[in-house]
């Protein structure tokens, strides 16, 4: 399957930026995952892709919570951001969006469509019990997970 990875692992990029989060916690939950090659990376590091090495990545897992349209400022790293993102969906590279990643870009149509939220909602409700099913426990991406419950926001 891999594209970069010569082990064996998902070669995974896990693209930041624009939002704090637990960077132990973070990076621990990955190092947890042996068979995930993971390289945190902010999104102006994945977008100027010094040593043009992105297409070796597996998959792409976005974590990040930019809010303005990529390639509106006028900058070089704003246009190097639109190009990259532009390019999402051209390759087989596997494109994950987690948590407030899927409210990036929420006036910009083409994330929208990647992440099938036409119109983003900014009602945020905290502390929400939220039972998650896991659909295909065979699939290789949730291989080894059951149901669980949580608490989060929503």
């Amino acid at each position: 399957m891999s594209v970069g990875a010569t082990d064996g692992r998902i070669k995974t990029a896990v693209i930041t930026g624009k939002h704090p989060f637990d960077v132990l916690s973070f990076h621990a939950a990955f190092r947890s995952m042996p068979e995930i090659d993971f390289y945190p990376q902010d999104m102006e590091e994945f977008a100027a892709d010094i040593g043009e090495r992105r297409a070796e990545y597996d998959a792409l897992l976005f974590f990040n919570f930019h809010q303005e349209r990529p390639g509106s400022s006028g900058s070089p790293a704003d246009a190097a951001t639109k190009a990259a993102l532009d390019t999402l969906g051209d390759s087989e590279q596997g494109i994950f969006i987690l948590h407030h990643a899927l409210l990036a870009y929420p006036d910009w149509p083409p994330w929208a469509r990647l992440v099938g939220i036409q119109a983003p909602s900014w009602h945020v409700h905290m502390d929400i019990n939220l039972n998650i099913q896991v659909a295909n426990p065979k699939h290789p991406i949730t291989q080894g997970l059951s149901d669980w419950e949580m608490l989060d926001e929503t």
